[in-house]
């Protein structure tokens, strides 16, 4: 063993060092990668992380809930059917839970959790902080009976908050607020700060508290809740949740805090399944890069292992000390990836936070939080991901001969030798990666569309010596008669460093491949939400609530806010549109009511099937309903089938009489006839309203009219078709962000392993430039042949990578899409961006292959000859 150190230390070590600018491109790939899968998983993680922290500090003690499946609230009823529980030793209390907005910050919500306020305390721990001191007293000061002080003098108007929302908005017990709830601007009085300990620390300290019957009177639903937490014996647990499942009705459900959790998780699983799957394409380019590290250590040290085979030294220990060096590579790269992930994480939780916020619900959350389940996973997968890219170069290492071991460009030749069957075994993985693309979704995951893109990706690289084998005999000639010597020495060289040559271009064209891909992606989804905006929205005028237009999708217009646009002369009709979160199966969906009579008339929807709004709206009647493309997809819905939603009345049986399609929410729709949605759920206030105006009607002049009726202190926000359209188009950015990024730290690793490629073909070269020297070869020319070298790789990586690229993008427009959101994509290509995109990589490629050139430049020929 101590013989083996001192030759990992002679050999390796030494070499690492001497070569620091190689070894430190090499651990920049790796860091890379790595933190770009530790940021965005830790990102994820923090947000469902502190999603299901929050479940828990308010659920306290509670071991069942009982939620609504197809409502917001429920008939606070309920709780007399439950007086059987104290029987058993078992304890209950209502909660309400809604989100509420500051004035002035339309973006900063906070959550107002309604509590009765002499609730047994195994289900709420209070503890408010003493901002002076940082001391924490278990119980708020208050009368005997109410232990929070919430009933003293105006329990309408005194609320708790927490500590770290009273600390960024400066309050303290007496400070006075402002909250826009729904379409109301409501005042209240802070009657104490909740510490972070208990339930002070649920949704991240941006909470509010407030007695339940103020909760009612501010949300304007007297008599409702929005869920029951129970504690119950664990003994009778089962018991328990079954008899209260034949007790209550069909509306409601009975399960776990964590049942809960995990069923809002399943709202996001598609978007974090893809956007883990993207992150680690950069990871996949870096094992790239370490196989050409490797690849290029060993071939440079060719001799080298030929004189220590030949002086005794085992097969076995030439692979375990490359292998060492690969682990060194990864335990370092990997540790400081880790690290840099850390703080990347914090500016993917921002984008990746809005979208959740925007989309499935509201989580305040403004800082990462450590999961060591994520760093240990991203140490060993960065870790074993190197050592598995570095098995190849390492066998291929002890397993030559010490003669073959000196001859310098053997293993190039043995890469020109199998070029044709690494070409035949990229067909095979092509056949593959067809069986992928015909296999259905996996557990409603795109498992098999993503495996296709990897095969693809393996497939690429296969072909790829065959493919560069004969362009480059092809391209000899022709850059021999425009650029001159230089240019045929540079293709000649690259002809005969095959092995490395494809390891560069492949890297790069799997950057490429991606970068197009994602933009055709992009671009196509872009424009189909163009073109469905524009086709679907034909209102003049939106109104909503201020807190609506932020992602609160349980915002809602009271009645008496709509009933003052009546009169109005330019306005030719009003849409009322309410949705609400339901539970379909199992899954998260959205139920949504509209006039179908006025939508038919005035509206316009897109349906798969071609036919007209008017048709399908017209056949629209009793318990008719049409449902959006992406329930249909999801569930395998086809028209004339039958869904069953469970309501307040029973269960509510409904024919699907058509599929349009909506790019709103993955979730999907259900849209049924608005008085049919009145008469089963008696629920009045509606989410938003459309508004079509008389032709000829000045939009601006009909939205003052409107502003003027329902007051100024009213926040409701009304906007124009056009702004609409800029909203939802900017939203769509904010998504997509994340994914721009990847796909420019994707090229960034391809370009080091550019990079590396030609630092090392220099350094191997170095003879053949010094002969080039002494037969008069200018500096200038040395550089020339290098930058043609990087800009010949950088043209046959960007083409290969375009055509790959746009078979990704078929892939990923018409199956991974499909299988995660059931979105029918419309295929556009940006030619433009394209264009100007193979332009500046060829351009950055060159770039990339200044230094090595500048190393060539500075060739000494006399001290490089003198060996030969």
């Amino acid at each position: 063993m101590s013989v083996t150190l001192k030759l990992f230390n002679n050999f390796i070590v030494r070499d690492l060092i001497k070569n620091w600018g190689r070894t430190a491109i090499t651990l920049l790939g790796i860091v890379i990668g790595v933190s770009v899968v530790v940021a965005i998983n830790s990102a994820n993680h923090s947000v469902l992380g502190k999603f299901r922290q929050s479940v828990d500090l308010v659920a306290g003690k509670a071991n069942l809930e009982i939620r609504p499946v197809s409502a917001i609230f429920f008939d606070q009823s309920v709780l007399q059917d439950l007086t059987w529980l104290s029987q058993i030793g078992g304890k209950y209390t209502p909660l309400i839970k809604e989100s509420a907005l500051f004035p002035g910050k339309p973006g900063e919500f906070v959550q107002l959790l309604g509590v009765d306020v002499l609730a047994d305390p195994d289900f709420i721990s209070y503890a408010e902080s003493n901002q002076s001191s940082g001391d924490e007293i278990q119980n708020a000061p208050g009368k005997a009976d109410d232990p929070t002080g919430l009933l003293n003098e105006d329990p309408s108007h005194t609320v708790f908050i927490g500590d770290k929302l009273a600390k960024r908005h400066g309050l303290k017990a007496g400070s006075e607020l402002d909250l826009i709830i729904n379409d109301s601007l409501q005042h209240f009085v802070v009657t104490g700060v909740l510490a972070a300990s208990g339930l002070g620390g649920a949704y991240c300290g941006d909470l509010i508290i407030i007695d339940i019957d103020s909760a009612q009177a501010a949300l304007g639903i007297p008599g409702k809740v929005s869920q029951i937490e129970i504690i119950a014996p664990d003994k009778d647990l089962d018991a328990v949740r079954e008899r209260l499942t034949a007790l209550l009705p069909a509306n409601l459900t009975v399960a776990t805090p964590k049942q809960h959790g995990k069923q809002v998780q399943k709202m996001t699983a598609s978007f974090e399944f893809n956007l883990n799957s993207l992150s680690f394409i950069a990871l996949i380019v870096g094992m790239l890069l370490i196989y050409n590290t490797m690849t290029i250590s060993i071939i440079r040290r060719r001799a080298d292992i030929g004189t220590l085979r030949a002086l005794g030294l085992s097969r076995w220990r030439v692979m375990l000390l490359f292998g060492l060096e690969a682990i060194a590579y990864g335990v370092i790269g990997t540790s400081i990836g880790i690290v840099c992930g850390l703080f990347l994480g914090q500016l993917a939780l921002k984008a990746v936070s809005e979208t959740i916020q925007y989309f499935y619900f509201q989580i305040p959350i403004d800082t990462i939080v450590l999961n060591w389940k994520v760093i240990i996973t991203a140490f060993f997968f960065g870790t074993g991901l190197t050592v598995i890219a570095a098995v190849p170069p390492v066998i291929e290492a002890s397993c030559v001969t010490p003669a073959e071991a000196t001859r310098r460009s053997s293993h190039d030749l043995k890469i020109h030798r199998l070029a044709g069957k690494m070409a035949i075994a990229g067909i095979i993985f092509i056949l593959l990666t067809a069986m992928a693309i015909l296999q259905p979704a996996l557990g409603n995951q795109p498992v098999y569309g993503h495996l296709a893109t990897l095969l693809a990706m393996i497939s690429g690289m296969l072909v790829t010596p065959l493919i560069l084998k004969i362009i480059l005999a092809g391209l000899s000639t022709p850059s021999g008669k425009i650029i001159g010597a230089e240019g045929k020495i540079a293709v000649r060289s690259l002809y005969g460093a095959l092995g490395r040559t494809a390891v560069a271009v492949g890297s790069l064209m799997v950057g490429i491949a991606m970068m197009v891909c994602l933009t055709i992606m992009i671009n196509s989804f872009r424009v189909t939400v163009q073109s469905w905006l524009d086709q679907t929205f034909k209102a003049n005028l939106w109104l909503e609530p201020v807190a609506r237009i932020k992602g609160n999708k349980t915002a809602r217009l009271s009645l008496n806010t709509v009933a003052k646009l009546s009169g109005i002369a330019n306005i030719a009709a009003l849409e009322p549109f309410l949705e609400l979160p339901i539970i379909y199966q199992g899954d998260p969906a959205i139920l949504a009511a509209v006039d179908f009579n006025v939508r038919s008339q005035y509206g316009q929807l897109t349906f798969t099937s071609g036919e007209s709004t008017k048709s399908v709206c017209s056949r629209i009647h009793n318990n008719q309903a049409i449902v959006s493309e992406t329930f249909a997809v999801k569930r395998n819905i086809h028209k004339g089938d039958e869904l069953i939603i469970p309501s307040p009345q029973g269960h509510l049986r409904l024919q699907v009489e058509g599929i349009f399609y909506n790019y709103t929410s993955d979730l999907g729709y259900i849209i049924i006839p608005q008085g049919l949605y009145q008469n089963t759920f008696h629920n009045d206030p509606i989410s938003s309203c459309a508004i079509y105006l008389k032709p000829g009607a000045n939009p601006e002049t009909v939205r003052a009219e409107i502003l003027r009726r329902i007051g100024a202190n009213v926040p409701i926000t009304i906007r124009t078709t056009g702004e609409l359209h800029e909203e939802a188009m900017k939203i769509f950015d904010t998504t997509f962000a994340v994914v721009y990024a990847l796909d420019m730290i994707s090229i960034a690793v391809a370009m080091l392993v550019i990079t590396n490629s030609l630092f090392a073909l220099t350094l191997e070269s170095r003879r053949d430039f010094g002969i080039l020297r002494y037969l008069g070869a200018s500096q200038s020319q040395l550089k020339t042949i290098v930058l043609m070298q990087a800009g010949v790789l950088g043209c046959l990586g960007n083409i290969w990578g375009l055509g790959l690229g746009f078979a990704l993008a078929l892939f990923l427009i018409h199956i991974v899409n499909k299988q995660s959101f059931g979105w029918t994509v419309r295929m556009s290509i940006p030619f433009d961006f394209v264009v100007q995109s193979s332009i500046l990589l060829i351009a950055t490629a060159i770039v990339a292959g200044l230094i090595p050139a500048r190393l060539a430049a500075r060739t000494i020929a006399p001290e490089v000859v003198r060996d030969e």
